[in-house]
C-alpha cells in the first residue's frame, strides 16, 4: 500500500531565492524479500499544485535495518514542498529527514 506525505512549504520571510543543497531521509525497515522504494518529487510553485517528476530511491537490501539516503543539488526556488511516496510490502518507519538550504540570496540583486 503506498503511503504519501507532503511537507508544508519552506520559504524565507523576505521571500528570497534559496538554493536547496541536499535532502536526507533516515528510515528503519523490516526484513522483506520484496523491494521497497521511496519516490521523491517537489513543487516550487505557490500552493503546491504542480509536483515535478518523481525520483525513485530504493530502500536498502534485505537484512539492512537502518537506511539513510541523501539527494543532492535540488535546485533553487523561492518556495519548495516535497512529496514522498513510499511503496513496499514490508514495515518501514521514517525516523527523520532534513533539508539543507543555502542561506544566501542567489538571485543576483
Amino acid at each position: 500500500i503506498p503511503a504519501i506525505r507532503i511537507t508544508p512549504p519552506w520559504r524565507q520571510e523576505s521571500y528570497k531565492l534559496m538554493r536547496y543543497k541536499q535532502l536526507e531521509v533516515i528510515a528503519e525497515q523490516g526484513i522483506e524479500p520484496q523491494p521497497m522504494n521511496m519516490w521523491v518529487s517537489f513543487a516550487s510553485d505557490t500552493g503546491n499544485t504542480a509536483f515535478d517528476m518523481p525520483y525513485c530511491v530504493p530502500f536498502a537490501p534485505q537484512g539492512v535495518k537502518n537506511w539513510r539516503t541523501v539527494i543532492y543539488r535540488l535546485g533553487a526556488s523561492r518556495e519548495r514542498s516535497f512529496m514522498f511516496r513510499f511503496e513496499g510490502m514490508g514495515r518501514f518507519v521514517i525516523l527523520s529527514s532534513f533539508v539543507e538550504i543555502e542561506d544566501a540570496d542567489i538571485s543576483g540583486s
